[in-house]
């Protein structure tokens, strides 16, 4: 397990404060499940990409093979 500290400014630490408040959980869970959502969406991005390369690529790959 890592621990990691943040230096945010007084505005990014009200702006978590209040939203970990709103969603009735810690500031550190907010910020966890955040980093979590974000790279779950960057893996489905590349993902994607790597989809979308492989279909408009798909003949030529035939040809190669």
């Amino acid at each position: 397990m890592l621990t990691l500290t943040l230096e945010l400014t007084d505005e990014q630490a009200g702006t978590l404060a209040q939203e970990a408040a709103r969603l009735h959980v810690t500031a550190q869970e907010l910020a966890v499940q955040t980093l979590e959502e974000h790279f779950a969406g960057r893996k489905r991005t590349i993902t994607e990409a790597t989809g979308r390369i492989i279909a408009e690529n798909a003949e030529l790959y035939k040809r190669l093979a």
